[in-house]
C-alpha cells in the first residue's frame, strides 16, 4: 500500500513539474528557475506525506518532518525534482539516497548538506556516487533544472565542463546587428532568469534585452573594462546605455543592455520627410535630444573626479533610440568597444590624451586616422558635431536630406568624411557649403521652429562638463542664452541680452564668446562687434557691457591664472586681461595688455584660438583657420 501511495505522489509531482517546462530558442526544454520550489511549496502537504511514506523516522517525528521539508524548500527543491523525474518505476532506493543528503545515520538533520541546488550541475561521476542506481539519469535530467540565470551588474560564468551544457534562458532571439566584434541579438529572457543586483529579486515576466556577443575574448574584456568603470560610479547619466548583465558561457562572451527600438541611422531613414513647418514641438524635442547627448558626452569626459572616458567611435549607429515617436523618447550613447579611460592629468603639463592606432571613419576626428597621433575629449566633440549636423539636417530636410548631405560629401576626393586630409585637416568644402544651404533652408522653410538653430553663435561646455551653454543671435540686437545642467539633463538658465551696440560699424553683431566657472559662479563673456565686451553672470541672470579701446576678433579664457585672451583685429597681436579687472564695477575697465606678437600673417578669415601650457613654462597659443591652416605661438606666461 505504501509503495502505491509513493508511486501516485511521485507521479503527481512529475506531472506538475512537467507542466512548468519551457523551450528556449534552440528547442531545448528547461524548467524555469524557482519553478520546482514553487511546486513543492504549493503542495507542501503532499511533500510531507511523501516524506513520511519514505521514512519511518519522519513518520514518527513531526518536528523532524517539518525540518526536512523546510530544508528541501530552502536548498534542495531542484535536487528532489531531478530525483523524482529520474526515478525508475517503484524505485525506493533513489528516494532513500535523496534523504541521506539531509539526514545522517542517526536521523538528525545534517549541519552541512551533502548536495544543494546551488552546486548543480554536478559531474556524472558524482551523480553516480550519490545515486548509484540512477546516477546517469540524474546527470542528464539535472540539465533541465540548470538553465542559466543572469544577475544585474554581475559577471556570471558557466565555464566548467558540466556548466557548458546548461540551457540558455532565451525564449526567442533575433539577430539585429553585426560587426567586426560579433553579433547583437534581441532576446527574450524567461521569467525568474534575471536576478536583481542585490540578488533578492527576479524578473517576474519574460524580459526583452539586447545581447551583444563577442567573437574575441580580448574585445569583450576591453569593452567590459570601460563599462565597469562607468557603472561603478555613484552618479549615472540617463543618456548612456547601461550595462545590465554579463555572461561567459563556454566560448561565448556576452553583454546585456536594455533593448532599443532602433539606432539613429535607422531612425532617420524611416522618416523620409522632415517634421514640417507646423511641428514646432517635435523640432524642439529633436533639438533637445541632441543636446542631451552632448550632456552624456560631457559626463564621460568630465563627470569623474579621477578619470576621463573618451568614446572614440561616436556615430549614428552607436546612438540608440528608446520609445521612438513617444512622449518619453530618449537617445542614448552605446558601444564602448574602442573607448579609452585615462587618469586625469595631475598638473597642467600632463595631457589628458591617448594614442590612436589609425582608424578612419565618417564621423571620426581627423587625428583618429593618423597612427600614433594623440586623441582626446576633443576627438569626441568633433564626432558629436558631425552627428548634431545630421540632427539639424533631419529637422530641416528629413531623412532624404541626410542622404543628400552624405552624397555631397562623398563627391570629395576623401569620400564622405567631414574633413579633407587627416595630416593637414581642413573642413570639407561640401560641409561648409551644406551648412550655408541648411541655414538658408531653415530660415526660409521652418521659420521659428528651427530659426534659433540656424542662428547659433556659440555651443560649448564648461571645463568641468557640468553645463552646456548655447548663445544665439535673436534678430539684429539680442543675444539669447540657454544653459543646460548636463548631468540632470535640465534647463538651468535662460536669458535674453539686448545689446544694440554701434550703428556706425559694419562688424557682425557676434564676434566671439567664452564661458567658465569661477568661485561657483557661471560667467559668460561675449565679444560683440569686435569692440564691446559683454559679461553675463549666468547664476544671477545679470549682465553689463563695456567698450574696448582696441578691435578684437577672438576671445579665450585661461583658467589657471584667470585671464581673458584677445586676438586683435590685425591677427598679429594677442592681448590679456585678468578676469578680476574685467569684473570691476567701474564704467570703464583696465586696458588689456599685449602679451604676444605673431610674426606671420594668418589671413583675413576668422580663426579659432586655443591655448595650452607647455613643459617649458610657456604658453602655446594655437590659431586655426577655416581653411585648415594652423599657427602655433609660444608666449611667456601672462
Amino acid at each position: 500500500m505504501r509503495k502505491e501511495e509513493i508511486k501516485l505522489l511521485c507521479e503527481r509531482f512529475t506531472t506538475l513539474l512537467g507542466d512548468r517546462f519551457s523551450k528556449n530558442h534552440r528547442e531545448e526544454r528547461f524548467v524555469p528557475h524557482g519553478a520546482a520550489q514553487e511546486v513543492f511549496r504549493n503542495y507542501k502537504s503532499d511533500l510531507q506525506e511523501l516524506l513520511q511514506h519514505v521514512s519511518e523516522a519522519l513518520r514518527a517525528d513531526e518536528g523532524l518532518l517539518v525540518s526536512v521539508a523546510h530544508r528541501i524548500l530552502e536548498s534542495l527543491s531542484n535536487v528532489l525534482a531531478i530525483v523524482l523525474m529520474a526515478r525508475a518505476r517503484n524505485d525506493m532506493f533513489v528516494l532513500n539516497c535523496f534523504l541521506s543528503l539531509i539526514l545522517d545515520g542517526n536521523n538528525h538533520v545534517r549541519e552541512f548538506l551533502i548536495l544543494t541546488d546551488s552546486e548543480l550541475p554536478i559531474s556524472k561521476a558524482r551523480a553516480e556516487e550519490l545515486f548509484p542506481d540512477r546516477g546517469a539519469a540524474f546527470f542528464t535530467t539535472q540539465l533541465h533544472f540548470c538553465a542559466i540565470v543572469l544577475q544585474e551588474e554581475k559577471e556570471v560564468k558557466y565555464l566548467e565542463k558540466e556548466q557548458r551544457l546548461c540551457p540558455l534562458p532565451y525564449l526567442r532571439q533575433e539577430l539585429i546587428g553585426e560587426g567586426a566584434f560579433g553579433q547583437v541579438y534581441a532576446v527574450e529572457i524567461e521569467r525568474h532568469h534575471m536576478r536583481s543586483a542585490s540578488g533578492d529579486g527576479e524578473n517576474r515576466k519574460p524580459t526583452l534585452l539586447a545581447r551583444k556577443d563577442f567573437r574575441l575574448q580580448h574585445a569583450f574584456e576591453e569593452e567590459l573594462k570601460v563599462l565597469r568603470k562607468i557603472m561603478r560610479r555613484p552618479e549615472r547619466h540617463d543618456h548612456l546605455v547601461p550595462l545590465l548583465a554579463i555572461l561567459q558561457h563556454d566560448a561565448t562572451y556576452s553583454l546585456f543592455f536594455p533593448l532599443a527600438v532602433c539606432d539613429l541611422t535607422t531612425y532617420f531613414d524611416r522618416q523620409h520627410d522632415p517634421p514640417g513647418r507646423g511641428a514646432l514641438d517635435e523640432n524642439k524635442a529633436l533639438y533637445h535630444r541632441g543636446v542631451a547627448l552632448a550632456g552624456a558626452l560631457a559626463f564621460l569626459h568630465h563627470g569623474f573626479s579621477d578619470m576621463s572616458c573618451y568614446h572614440l567611435d561616436l556615430k549614428p549607429r552607436n546612438i540608440l533610440v528608446y520609445n521612438a515617436h513617444m512622449a518619453d523618447e530618449v537617445w542614448k550613447i552605446t558601444d564602448f568597444g574602442l573607448s579609452r579611460v585615462r587618469v586625469k592629468a595631475q598638473s597642467p603639463n600632463d595631457g589628458d590624451s591617448t594614442m590612436t592606432i589609425g582608424v578612419q571613419g565618417t564621423y571620426l576626428a581627423p587625428e583618429c586616422a593618423v597612427a600614433g597621433a594623440k586623441v582626446s575629449a576633443l576627438s569626441d566633440v568633433w564626432s558629436f558635431g558631425c552627428i548634431f549636423s545630421l540632427v539639424l539636417t533631419f529637422m530641416v530636410k528629413g531623412g532624404k536630406g541626410i542622404t543628400e548631405f552624405s552624397t555631397r560629401r562623398a563627391e570629395q576626393p576623401n569620400g564622405d568624411l567631414f574633413y579633407t586630409n587627416p595630416t593637414e585637416p581642413q573642413v570639407s568644402p561640401a560641409v561648409i557649403t551644406w551648412f550655408d544651404h541648411l541655414k538658408r533652408s531653415a530660415t526660409n522653410q521652418l521659420g521659428p521652429a528651427i530659426g534659433s538653430a540656424a542662428d547659433i553663435r556659440f555651443f560649448d561646455f564648461t571645463s568641468n562638463g557640468q553645463y552646456l551653454v548655447m548663445v544665439t543671435q535673436e534678430g539684429t540686437i539680442n543675444f539669447g542664452v540657454k544653459v543646460w545642467e548636463t548631468r540632470g539633463d535640465t534647463l538651468f538658465q535662460e536669458m535674453l541680452i539686448p545689446h544694440r551696440g554701434s550703428a556706425a560699424t559694419t562688424a557682425a553683431h557676434f564676434t566671439a564668446c567664452t564661458v567658465f566657472m569661477l568661485s561657483g559662479i557661471l560667467h559668460l563673456f561675449i565679444l560683440s562687434q569686435e569692440q564691446y565686451i559683454i559679461h553675463a553672470d549666468l547664476s544671477e541672470r545679470t549682465w553689463r557691457s563695456r567698450e574696448l579701446e582696441e578691435r578684437m576678433v577672438q576671445l579665450h579664457y585661461r583658467g589657471d591664472n584667470q585671464t581673458l585672451l584677445f586676438l586683435k583685429r590685425d591677427r598679429r597681436q594677442i592681448f590679456a586681461l585678468t578676469v578680476s579687472d574685467a569684473l570691476v564695477e567701474d564704467a570703464t575697465m583696465a586696458r588689456p595688455r599685449q602679451i604676444a606678437h605673431i610674426s606671420s600673417s594668418i589671413g583675413k578669415c576668422q580663426p579659432s584660438i586655443a591655448m595650452r601650457d607647455k613643459q617649458n613654462g610657456k604658453v602655446e597659443i594655437l590659431l586655426a583657420t577655416a581653411e585648415g591652416k594652423c599657427n602655433a605661438v609660444d608666449v611667456t606666461n601672462p
